[in-house]
C-alpha cells in the first residue's frame, strides 16, 4: 500500500471562535516515517476545541509548478493535459477480488475534489512544551462512509473520472481523528 497526500490551511479553533491558521503546506507519506509527522510554527498558547484543514491544496496554491521543485512535489503533479496543479492524495495498492488480487490507483486532484476536514477534539498548546498530538487517518473510511466505494463495481482507477473522485472526496471528510 502506498499513501501520500498534502495537508494545508491547518487552522486551530478556540471555543470563542478565535483561530490560528498555519500558512505551511505539509506533504505526508504514510510509508516513510520522515514524512509522517509535521512541525508547526509557533501556535498561540491556549486551549483549542479542534482544527480544520484541507486534504489537498487551496485553489490559490493548486497551480502547476507553484510548489518548490522537490522530488515529492514533482511526483504529486497532476498532468497539465488533465487540468494541472497537484494531486491532493494518492493511494495505490492491491485488493482481493473473486478473480484474484488486483491493483488499484485511487488519486484525488483538481479543485472540485478539495476536502475541508474538521476534527473536534480538545487540544492544549503550551509555550515551551512539546505540543504533540496524534492526528490519525483511517484509510478504510475513504471507501465506506458515507458512500461505499466498491472496486468491483466502481473500478480500480479514479484519476480522470470526476464521478469516482467525487465519491472518494465525499468520504474524505471523516477519515481523520485525534484519539
Amino acid at each position: 500500500m502506498y499513501s501520500t497526500y498534502f495537508l494545508s490551511g491547518l487552522t486551530f479553533i478556540k471555543a470563542n471562535g478565535e483561530t490560528y491558521t498555519c500558512p505551511d503546506i505539509f506533504y505526508i507519506n504514510a510509508l516513510d516515517s520522515s514524512y509522517r509527522s509535521i512541525s508547526l510554527p509557533a501556535v498561540q498558547e491556549g486551549e483549542y476545541t479542534g482544527m480544520r484543514f484541507y486534504i489537498g491544496l487551496s485553489p490559490g496554491q493548486n497551480l502547476s509548478y507553484s510548489l518548490p521543485n522537490t522530488t515529492e512535489n514533482v511526483n504529486m503533479a497532476w498532468p497539465d493535459n488533465m487540468g494541472g496543479g497537484y494531486h491532493f492524495m494518492k493511494m495505490e495498492g492491491y485488493t482481493q477480488t473473486p478473480s484474484g488480487v488486483k491493483g488499484y490507483v485511487v488519486h484525488l486532484g483538481k479543485n472540485i475534489s478539495l476536502i475541508t476536514c474538521t476534527v473536534s477534539h480538545a487540544i492544549s498548546i503550551r509555550d515551551g512544551q512539546s505540543n504533540q498530538f496524534p492526528l490519525q487517518m483511517n484509510i478504510n473510511e475513504w471507501y465506506r462512509s458515507p458512500l461505499v466505494y466498491d472496486f468491483l463495481t466502481d473500478g480500480n482507477n479514479t484519476m480522470g473520472d470526476s464521478s469516482l473522485m467525487y465519491k472518494i472526496a465525499q468520504n474524505g471528510y471523516n477519515v481523520f481523528s485525534i484519539p
